[in-house]
């Protein structure tokens, strides 16, 4: 069987009290996958097996190990530019791919695919500042029904009453999704409790602490005192993850995630590449620790390095040194292991909904915390299945 395949499992979804009501099939196979690999490859390797949040994996391999080889400088602009384009890219992928058929239950229309192939996000030719001040004009017209960053002020000052109003009054695609479902999604979740594991070194050392002591941790993280959510609605530049307190509302915050990384760069106003949060640590001598905010939430990763083989007589030490540093261990925390845990916030709103939920009502909370793996709805009136997203 071909490791990456093996590597997406899935996450069955049960309504009602009885636990556990979420079950995962997603093997914790990163660590076999990378263990003993050249460093050098690991970055490009993970950011293929995880195809679609390809380029934050990549980006975080690359600084944890470097971190791990004494270089945890802070990001450079390049760093937050990719960033900033691949997570704009995705969400716009999520909205106008997996929407409707999450929270309307129907698939995405031929329109609707045409508007998407439009998006200036698609062309790699152009410079960035290019295809971002035209993905403004397209997020305006296809999007919003009015200016993006007059959309965001009105989002920041009250989210609630704010998308109430506009997806009411707007014929775009998000617009019609999010008035259609409100009444639904608004029944769904509760109020967040953010993870902020990367709000200052500490968390981050304990955290690393904790994958170092428990192989599986990764795959079940909890955070003291209990469980936490990581989401667009938990971005360490937003201090207002509590407005947040149901489904509809984390979906808002998912397109409000998109018109702040459209904006024009302003690290006053978390505008643009100023939004998105990384970071990297060096842990200890060959070992590093690295992160940053992505498209479903807070992605880590923790890598130790194998002691480097002897340098060879003809080439340069470093040059030996780089072709023979060897993965020893390597973890990821991804945001679908802390949205998605036995205990976590999905599960607790699975548990308040009656054992003959409809489908689409289990479909609808999954979408707000929007998995990387198979979604499968099972013991209600009917089986569902959604495609992998990652």
């Amino acid at each position: 069987m071909n490791p990456v395949d093996t590597l997406a499992g899935a996450l069955e979804l049960r309504p009602g009290p009885a636990r556990p009501n979420i079950r995962s099939t997603r093997p914790a196979l990163v660590r076999a996958l990378v263990q003993g690999k050249p460093a050098a490859t690991v970055p490009d390797l993970l950011g293929r097996v995880f195809a679609l949040c390809g380029g934050a994996h990549r980006l975080v391999a690359r600084r944890a190990i470097a971190a791990a080889q004494g270089d945890d400088a802070a990001p450079t602009l390049d760093d937050r530019r990719q960033l900033q384009l691949d997570t704009l890219r995705e969400q716009l992928r999520r909205i106008w791919l997996d929407w409707p058929a999450a929270l309307s239950g129907h698939d995405p229309t031929a329109q609707d695919l045409a508007t998407l192939r439009e998006c200036p996000l698609s062309n790699r030719d152009a410079t960035a500042g290019d295809v971002l001040r035209a993905t403004r004009d397209w997020l305006a017209t296809e999007a919003l029904a009015m200016p993006a960053s007059d959309w965001l002020r009105d989002w920041r000052a009250d989210p609630r009453d704010w998308l109430s109003q506009w997806s009411a009054g707007a014929e775009t695609l998000p617009a019609r999704l999010l008035n259609d479902c409100r009444t639904r999604a608004t029944l769904l979740g509760d109020a967040p409790h953010a993870l902020r594991v990367h709000a200052d070194t500490a968390s981050l050392r304990e955290l690393a602490d904790r994958l170092r002591a428990d192989l599986g941790f990764a795959a079940a993280p909890m955070a003291s005192p209990g469980w936490r959510e990581t989401g667009p609605w938990t971005r360490g530049a937003d201090a207002g993850a509590d407005r947040h307190a149901n489904a509809w509302l984390r979906l808002g915050a998912r397109l409000a995630d998109a018109v702040c990384l459209a904006l024009d760069d302003d690290a006053a106003a978390h505008h643009g590449a100023h939004w998105l949060q990384q970071g990297a640590l060096m842990l200890n001598a060959g070992e590093g620790l690295a992160w940053c905010e992505m498209a479903r939430g807070l992605l880590v990763h923790r890598v130790r390095l194998a002691a480097p083989g002897p340098a060879g007589p003809v080439q340069g030490r470093r040059a030996d040194t780089e072709a023979t540093t060897r993965i020893a261990e390597y973890d990821i925390v991804a945001p679908t292991e802390w949205n998605f845990h036995a205990d976590g916030p999905v599960a607790q709103a699975l548990r308040r909904l009656p054992p003959d939920a409809k489908p689409v009502q289990v479909r609808l909370l999954a979408a707000a915390f929007d998995p990387c793996v198979e979604v499968r709805v099972v013991g209600s009136a009917e089986t569902h299945r959604e495609p992998p997203h990652a």
